[in-house]
């Protein structure tokens, strides 16, 4: 038995639901047997690439994580050191901090979780930012955060699209204060130029869907990107 999952996001993957379910239905049988008689990682996320199509992502992803779920219980091991195969012989692994999104409207209240995650070793805390600027609440939490953990926890905050073009230069000087990683979604329809001139680093989510190919690839190239 192997366990895999097919989760599109409406409004934002670009598969639904039905087609993930369409998509998985329909691989033959036969072609689902060759797949289960594969014993190392490689071949069954070739066998997945080859059996869902590039525009059923999802699909695709359920498939992968069902056959390597499976082959991981068939060698009593976690899903995650079957990946580590996939990496050249000499290629070391960089750690993926955790990161704890902060959440609510009493300062206090996400002073003390953050308190209580860094105490479990969480080094890194994601804050939501605005709508037009940054709220002054907002940077009073992020100063007693710098000044409670220090500058040893990285900042992330997301501004859900929201800040104003016109004062974006005022308050990435502010934001800068505080030395953030990075912003996402500093604002709709962002520009390369205005991405790459930010005083911190940068990402996109819901935007990339909103963006052509030339576009996606101008923004790619600017400084401060984060995937």
């Amino acid at each position: 038995l192997g366990r895999g999952e097919a989760a599109p996001l409406p409004g934002y993957s670009r598969d639904t639901l039905d087609e993930a379910e369409g998509a998985l239905l329909a691989i033959p049988d036969a072609a689902l047997q060759r797949a289960l008689r594969l014993s190392q990682p490689a071949q069954l996320l070739q066998i997945a690439e080859s059996l869902i199509p590039a525009e059923y992502p999802a699909a695709r992803f359920a498939l992968e994580t069902a056959l390597l779920d499976r082959l991981g219980r068939q060698r009593g091991r976690p899903l995650w050191s079957l990946l580590r195969e996939l990496l050249p012989l000499r290629a070391q692994p960089e750690p993926v901090p955790l990161c704890v999104l902060l959440s609510g409207d009493e300062p206090a209240a996400m002073l003390s979780e953050a308190a209580r995650h860094f105490a479990s070793g969480v080094r890194c805390f994601k804050l939501k930012i605005g709508p037009e600027r940054l709220q002054p609440e907002q940077g009073q939490l992020l100063s007693r955060l710098r000044s409670l953990l220090g500058a040893q926890v990285q900042l992330r905050l997301d501004a859900n699209r929201s800040l104003l073009r016109s004062e974006l230069a005022s308050t990435f000087e502010r934001l800068s204060g505080y030395h953030p990683e990075f912003v996402e979604e500093p604002l709709a329809e962002p520009g390369a130029a205005e991405l790459a001139a930010l005083p911190c680093g940068w990402a996109l989510d819901e935007s990339l869907q909103r963006l052509d190919t030339r576009a996606r690839s101008t923004a790619a190239r600017a400084p401060g990107r984060r995937d």
